[in-house]
């Protein structure tokens, strides 16, 4: 089983997506589970590397 997060930031009646260089496809950022990682800090590390944005966990349980 591959576990996986995903994070749904959406603002009125628009969605924050990631968008697949070269190609028409857009998802929602996110990605594997690293071994040892927690759910929050494997989110935390997809965001910033797929947005560059910096994310706390205190943001995420918001």
């Amino acid at each position: 089983m591959i576990r996986c997060v995903c994070l749904v930031d959406r603002q009125g009646d628009a969605l924050r997506l990631v968008e697949v260089r070269h190609r028409d496809k857009m998802y929602f950022p996110g990605g594997k589970i690293d071994p040892g990682e927690t759910l929050e800090a494997a989110l935390i590390r997809e965001v910033k590397e797929e947005l560059q944005l910096e994310l706390t966990e205190k943001v995420l349980l918001q």
